[in-house]
């Protein structure tokens, strides 16, 4: 039997086991999916010494630290300096970014939001932050605002896209600012890329006043189904959507990685909902 799995710390929230198990029963394939727990310090050791593993995923913290120890890596995961899916072949170990193709898909077809042109708000720098942001600048958007506590990764990820698209207006603002009621005109979406908001207690980040008509909000956090930023947006009249897409969609691309054959999307959907349901 193949094992497939995740690499994260901490995983157990994971619901890739559901759409991914679901997707190899449909093929028939004699193959399981799995959760691994790995701590940032027992990342070198756990690649080092797979076994019998075909292939994974890799999420937070890992996906920038992972790069050092493949073999090679796709440009696009490159350019954008974070992997989260890991082929191996003859026993080499090759990196891509899929969360890149899954968020521009779930925006097209959950939200019904074209990036072309767009002015965009990103709150995050992480892995999937940035390959959010390079999504972003490869699609046509005509400014991108960053913002996360951590700012020295923001300005790194700034200077990372002006570099690969010099096209694209990249501004940054300091986390402080976030709070002011001015800081979403004229933006026409506004996005979650950091885990705030995975608890019942994390804070609605920005103040309900700077929700305005015409504002788009996609929260990559997709458990629980509903985060305040959603209700927030729910409660003004706004369109917005939760990440289950980008997760299905990114899904979808490692599975055709791994495997060769196209993705049964409805039916890795249809175990994702079932999953997420308490």
């Amino acid at each position: 039997m193949n094992i497939y799995g995740v690499i994260g710390w901490p995983i157990k929230h994971s619901l890739s086991p559901a759409m991914h198990n679901a997707a190899f029963k449909k093929f028939g394939f004699k193959a399981e999916y799995k959760l691994f727990e790995v701590r940032p310090e027992e990342l070198k050791n756990f690649i080092i010494n797979r076994k019998n593993i075909a292939g994974f995923n890799i999420t937070v913290p890992h996906k920038e630290k992972c790069i050092e120890l493949l073999d090679s890596i796709d440009p696009l995961a490159g350019s954008i300096g974070a992997v989260n899916t890991v082929v191996i072949k003859n026993d080499k170990l090759i990196g891509y970014n899929t969360d890149s193709h899954g968020f521009i898909t779930a925006l097209e077809k959950d939200l019904e939001f074209k990036v072309k042109g767009k002015s965009i708000f990103l709150l995050g720098s992480g892995g999937a932050s940035r390959a959010v942001s390079f999504a972003l600048a490869a699609n046509g958007a005509k400014k991108i605002v960053l913002t996360d506590l951590f700012l020295d990764k923001v300005k790194s990820l700034a200077e990372n896209i002006r570099k690969f698209y010099p096209i694209c207006n990249v501004n940054i603002i300091e986390p402080k600012e976030i709070y002011m009621k001015n800081d979403l005109s004229g933006v026409d979406l506004l996005i979650n890329a950091t885990p705030i908001g995975l608890k019942k207690d994390d804070p609605l980040l920005f103040d309900k006043e700077v929700f305005k008509k015409g504002l788009s909000v996609y929260d990559l956090v997709y458990n629980p189904e509903r985060t305040k930023l959603m209700e927030a947006a729910k409660n003004t009249g706004l369109k917005f959507s939760g990440g289950l897409g980008m997760l299905l969609y990114q899904g979808a691309k490692s599975f055709e990685l791994w495997t060769g054959e196209k993705a049964p999307i409805e039916v890795m959907r249809n175990a994702l909902i079932v999953a997420i349901k308490p």
